[in-house]
């Protein structure tokens, strides 16, 4: 049986390369002027189509710049492939099928500082609760991030920061899973909001944290 895969990713200083590929093939047809353009596509698949020079969110990788659209074959069969370039990282370029792309949470538009404002505010009416065991809750936050909901990771950084303050005043140290959580949180959000917004990396959880106690102020 062949193997189902999501991406392929390819490490440039390594000079590795692990190969991930899902989905059904999308062929271009050929436009009078020698360019290409996929055939017709369905609305779902259209809604979620990107252009060259766009900026996303994919994944874990953190913002990228779709730098080329184009057919590769780098399994099987020839594909479709959105090219990304980390803003990040210059040592990565991922080939995601343009296919695979259907479900927005693994991919979607880097959202702008208005937007960005309105998911904070969107944290205070979050359903999450924090589950007391320790292994329920590594197990329920993974699914948060895995779920790549914006609303649910910038929860996270919230509850996970608070914690570990409240836990710094007792001189405690956070529990390793609880570490891990936070700090896969802040990388999925870090890129996004210091690109946005023009803050350094590091100022991003305190412009979180600032944001939500505002409106908590101002609710008070």
């Amino acid at each position: 049986m062949a193997a189902c895969f999501e991406y392929i990713a390819i490490d440039i200083k390594a000079a590795t390369a692990f190969i991930t590929l899902n989905g059904r093939e999308l062929r271009p047809r050929q436009k009078a002027n020698g360019g290409s353009k996929m055939e017709a596509l369905s609305s779902v698949e259209r809604k979620y189509l990107y252009e060259v020079g766009d900026y996303v969110m994919y994944r874990r990788n953190g913002i990228c710049r779709i730098t080329d659209i184009r057919r590769e074959k780098l399994g099987p069969e020839e594909r479709l492939y959105y090219i990304l370039k980390p803003v990040y990282d210059d040592t990565l370029k991922l080939y995601v099928p343009v296919d695979f792309v259907d479900a927005p949470q693994h991919m979607r538009r880097v959202l702008s500082a208005e937007e960005i404002d309105a998911t904070i505010a969107q944290v205070e009416k979050s359903p999450n609760k924090w589950p007391e065991d320790s292994s329920e809750r590594a197990v329920y936050f993974d699914g948060l991030l895995n779920g790549g909901d914006r609303a649910d990771i910038r929860w996270l950084v919230k509850v996970l920061s608070l914690e570990k303050q409240a836990l710094r005043k007792k001189e405690k140290r956070m529990l390793d899973s609880d570490k891990k959580a936070l700090e896969a949180a802040e990388r999925l959000i870090t890129d996004e909001f210091a690109f946005v917004l023009g803050l350094g990396k590091n100022e991003v959880v305190p412009y979180i944290l600032g944001q939500v106690r505002k409106r908590e102020e101002a609710c008070a």
